[in-house]
């Protein structure tokens, strides 16, 4: 089972009258006002608990308002076998580090993870490493991990569909255009990697504050898409 979720926007902002899902041989339309929601500047939609087919080869989405029509198609992507980290299970401070994952044909990775790490007053750093990437690999620069800490909770997750950089053109045409994305199974890191001497060295002193530094997917699409 799984849920098709979507925002929909406009200037000024339709009435959002129904829309269809094709996911495979299963073909749903959704009209009630239940399964969407206003918001300033833009409509929320899902299809909530809906059973489809997950074993299939393409997703098809039509959404209907009172200004027109919008249709798209995208390719279920293939999940990813493995992650490959050069560094293995532990990473120098300074060092680069590279990332490498295979056995997918999706058009881009949403990339998730944290480094974190505890500096001298005992407050708490996590750096976000999310990232969209087209390629295959990703490499972070020397320099980029400058404090005794780990990497951790690190995965990546195929996604078949434009890759939303700056002046990405959508896969939805009509009276309008539209991003139509469909994700797969996401790989994750069993483990993490030791940067520099770790989180505490020789000191086992308890987590006092937390200091957050990082955005969802969803604001890093939208600033990147409206750049």
């Amino acid at each position: 089972m799984c849920a098709i979720n979507g925002n929909l926007h406009g200037d000024p902002l339709p009435n959002l009258k129904r829309f269809q899902v094709v996911f495979g041989m299963d073909t749903a339309t959704f009209s009630d006002p239940d399964y969407w929601d206003y918001h300033h500047g833009y409509i929320s939609f899902t299809t909530a608990e809906a059973e489809f087919t997950q074993n299939l080869e393409t997703l098809g989405m039509g959404i209907e308002t009172d200004a027109g029509y919008i249709w798209g198609e995208t390719p279920v992507p293939v999940p990813f076998d493995s992650i490959v980290y050069s560094s293995g299970d532990t990473l120098q401070i300074g060092d680069p580090l590279r990332m490498e994952w295979f056995g997918s044909d999706c058009d881009f990775v949403d990339m998730q993870g944290t480094y974190r790490w505890r500096d001298s007053v005992n407050v708490w750093h996590y750096q976000t490493l999310d990232s969209f990437v087209a390629d295959g690999f990703v490499e972070y620069p020397a320099g980029a991990f400058t404090h005794d800490g780990e990497i951790r909770y690190y995965y990546i997750v195929p996604v078949s569909g434009p890759c939303p950089n700056s002046g990405a053109r959508g896969n939805m045409s009509g009276a309008g255009t539209g991003f139509l994305y469909y994700t797969n199974t996401a790989v994750r890191y069993q483990g993490y990697i030791i940067v520099g001497q770790g989180l505490y060295g020789n000191d086992s002193a308890p987590e006092q504050q937390d200091v957050f530094q990082g955005r969802s997917a969803v604001e890093r699409a939208r600033e990147l898409l409206s750049r």
